[in-house]
């Protein structure tokens, strides 16, 4: 027989202090007796809200004035860089139309025979991708004159014969190069010696042209970095204080703390509740077995 103090019984779902309640359940009291909200408590007055000023957490998507001054290098100055895609295409495309286009000129001033429509296609789109291939950095002088000596001499063979096959479709042989450029015929209205010359002439002219134009390019490139550089060494500082400045203001108006830190959230202060109205122990502590004043001892 044992003894001990009876309880009465309880329908099934109801808690007390000798029977645990469900997890979810224990995890909602816990939760609303920290905020102050139990059946039991009376609720305290809702502040009226107000728009608080959200400021960047340290992992955010946003940053402070002075560091998005501070970080325009990453992605904006790739826009206007000479190495950028659309940049570099374009240089591409000036650098091989140029070179084909006197190649073309100074054919015709030596006397040559017009090339087809379709041949200057090909060989403006074969100087456009190599050129593309080099624009990737800045080259010297040298790089650009070997670029296009080799591009006009090329340019040079493919034009006299095509201009040989148009001017004699009878004959069959294969001219080799080196016989082309050996000696000049009645077919190419001047000697080879004039027309190397044109080519000669052409390479220089557009070396300089292209070379010159790199070097303002790239001198500007560098120029709009070092005044973004500056820029944000002089107005970064500025742009925080600016920004923390407002963030105070706002704060002041609306009659909330102010948050002057990074990655902190201001927040409408609540009044305190009194400890005696938040059973967080009690709560906390229904856990376990009953305790040992409800337990039942041998007689």
């Amino acid at each position: 027989m044992t003894t001990g103090r009876s309880r009465p019984r309880r329908p099934p779902g109801a808690t007390g202090p000798g029977r645990r309640e469900p997890l979810a359940a224990r995890r909602s009291s816990v939760m609303f007796t920290v905020r102050g909200g139990l059946s039991g408590v009376p609720s305290l007055p809702r502040l009226p809200s107000f728009p608080t000023p959200r400021l960047a957490s340290p992992a955010g998507q946003h940053a402070p004035a002075g560091h998005q001054l501070g970080s325009l290098g990453s992605s904006d100055s790739l826009a206007g860089h000479p190495a950028a895609p659309g940049v570099r295409l374009a240089r591409a495309v000036v650098a091989g139309g140029a070179s084909t286009s006197l190649a073309i000129a100074a054919h015709a001033a030596a006397g040559g025979a017009p090339p087809s429509a379709a041949l200057v296609a090909a060989a403006g789109a074969l100087l456009i991708r190599l050129a593309y291939g080099l624009a990737g950095r800045h080259r010297g002088l040298p790089t650009v004159l070997a670029a296009l000596a080799g591009s006009q001499f090329g340019l040079h063979i493919a034009f006299v014969l095509s201009g040989h096959r148009a001017a004699n479709p009878e004959h069959h042989h294969v001219v080799a190069p080196a016989e082309l450029l050996a000696y000049g015929g009645e077919h190419y209205g001047a000697g080879a010696g004039f027309m190397i010359l044109a080519h000669l002439a052409a390479v220089v002219v557009t070396g300089a042209l292209l070379h010159r134009a790199e070097e303002l390019l790239w001198a500007a490139a560098a120029l709009r970095a070092t005044l973004r550089h500056l820029t944000a060494r002089v107005f970064g500082p500025l742009a925080d204080a600016v920004s923390r400045l407002r963030r105070l203001l706002a704060s002041v108006i609306v009659g909330l703390p102010p948050a002057m830190s990074a990655g902190v959230t201001a927040v409408a202060a609540t009044p305190p509740v009194p400890p005696r109205d938040i059973p967080v122990g009690r709560a906390a502590r229904r856990r376990g077995p009953p305790a040992p004043r409800h337990a039942l001892t041998p007689a």
